[in-house]
């Protein structure tokens, strides 16, 4: 029964840092935070995850391990060309409503800064999923005559509009989708 408590425990704090983290940032929140949210001590807290970083590694990794699950799931059933990006656009907004810690991909930019571990950690997952996305594509018989600078453009134009779908779209932004559809037609 003590082993089912600290389980417990755990995932209330790992919930709850997710949501925290998606509603203020990584950097906006503190431990201290953390613990108070969960109603426990900082002493649990520290515990049972030895640092924000911690934290932040788990909930990446595990949210996308479970991405990629989930994604592979809805490629072997998909059957039309037109289903593969649909249901995976599909299920990244699933996914995202589900776990809000994955906006965490989005939330720290496009830096390799490695004086920040945790800028490391997504730079890592985000670099992963990116992958993970374009080996299922490429797998696929839609993308026959596309080369993999173009599935690179379409896998980052599908997880910045997915992960992060209300993000405001800047100046040299605007023509994203007419590139995008001259690129699908070469």
């Amino acid at each position: 029964m003590q082993k089912d408590k600290k389980l417990d425990t755990k995932e209330k704090i790992l919930r709850e840092a997710a949501n925290l983290f998606s509603e203020r940032g990584y950097f906006g929140i503190s431990m201290d935070e953390i613990a108070l949210n969960v109603g426990i001590s900082k002493a649990t807290l520290y515990y049972h995850f030895e640092s924000k970083e911690s934290i932040l590694n788990i909930l990446v990794t595990n949210s996308c391990a479970e991405l990629k699950s989930e994604l592979r799931g809805v490629i072997d059933k998909s059957t039309l060309p037109s289903d593969y990006l649909f249901n995976i656009v599909l299920t990244i907004l699933n996914f995202r409503l589900k776990h809000p810690e994955i906006t965490l991909l989005n939330s720290f930019g496009f830096s390799t800064d490695s004086k920040v571990p945790a800028l490391q950690v997504m730079v890592e997952a985000r670099t992963e999923l990116m992958k993970f996305i374009r080996d299922l594509l490429t797998g696929t018989n839609i993308f026959r005559r596309i080369t993999y600078k173009v599935l690179q453009v379409i896998i980052v134009n599908i997880l910045s509009f997915a992960l992060n779908p209300f993000m405001e779209v800047k100046k040299n932004n605007e023509n994203t989708a007419e590139r995008f559809t001259k690129l699908i037609n070469v």
